[in-house]
């Protein structure tokens, strides 16, 4: 099967479609040209919800049989990971490259009452590494989210927690490390889904607030804790879900400064315009202003 239709550049939208393994790949620009189906080569107990995905593998994550296992959606590769003090409760999973590489390292957070407990995974070794880092009375305000998957770039994996804040881990010398996001109280309490992406070799986050309400993006220099709203992807579309999310350079100027999100309307994916600052779908003449009548899709993911 195909990675990408011939006509498209973009990445595929992928999501669990019954409760026979079976997902579905949708063309986000061409919707109403039909979608591929394909079945995963998994029994239906071990097929539960997608954690992560990056490169065509992905992270899946069952609740019969063994906890985490990946798997390439494309070539049908597949792997166990080792549950040798692999703890409940974990969220935020995320690897740093291919999961067969002999350099992927692995990593899940969660982050009860007083502290942060990270699970690491590190190349060679049979079971996971844990880290507990209690809370310090000067730390920013830390709370893992579901909705956002970590993003490794340049040695670290970055979490954006619930309330908009950056989290950073540093996985071969242990170092965390919380910074104050963008929002401001009140809109933090609003926050309703938030996102990291790379663009341009550089890190981005996507703030939504409730019910689809606004959207931001900005930048973080982490060196000087500023963070800039972009106003302009650039050359660049978004594509952000739970599992993953990246930015694919585009010649089409109609395309750019468009977020691509885990909705839809019908079966035609919706994205945000920062030029209009609105919602749209690519064959509707109509736009929307926040997340009135959408479809969200869970156990989903951008290959």
């Amino acid at each position: 099967m195909p990675h990408q239709k011939a006509n498209s550049p973009f990445p595929l939208f992928m999501f669990l479609s019954n409760t026979q393994g079976i997902c579905e790949l949708w063309d986000p620009c061409y919707q109403n040209n039909g979608s591929i189906t394909k079945k995963l080569p998994y029994s239906l107990s071990i097929v539960s919800t997608i954690e992560f995905c990056k490169d065509g593998w992905l992270m899946l994550r069952s609740h019969e049989g063994y906890y985490l296992q990946y798997m390439n959606l494309f070539t049908g590769e597949k792997g166990k990971y080792p549950t040798k003090s692999l703890s409940s409760g974990l969220s935020s999973f995320a690897f740093s490259t291919c999961p067969t590489s002999p350099d992927c390292q692995t990593i899940g957070i969660n982050c009860p009452d007083s502290y942060y407990l990270i699970i690491c995974l590190l190349p060679g070794d049979d079971g996971w590494d844990k880290y507990e880092l209690e809370f310090e009375d000067n730390d920013v305000d830390f709370y893992s989210n579901y909705k956002s998957s970590p993003k490794y770039h340049d040695g670290a994996f970055y979490f954006l927690g619930e309330n908009g804040n950056l989290g950073v881990f540093k996985i071969m010398n242990g170092e965390w490390e919380s910074h104050k996001g963008p929002l401001r109280k009140d809109d933090s309490l609003k926050l309703n889904e938030c996102y990291i992406a790379e663009l341009d070799g550089q890190l981005v986050y996507v703030f939504i607030q409730a019910f689809g309400s606004s959207i931001e993006v900005y930048s973080f220099d982490i060196k000087q804790e500023v963070w800039v709203e972009l106003k302009s992807l650039g050359d660049y579309t978004l594509f952000v879900s739970a599992a993953s999310s990246l930015s694919i350079p585009t010649k089409d100027s109609s395309m750019r400064n468009r977020i691509y999100l885990p909705k839809r309307i019908g079966n035609e994916m919706v994205f945000y315009s920062l030029d209009t600052g609105k919602y749209h779908t690519s064959s509707s003449k109509f736009s929307f202003e926040n997340f009135c009548g959408m479809n969200s899709q869970s156990f989903c993911c951008w290959v």
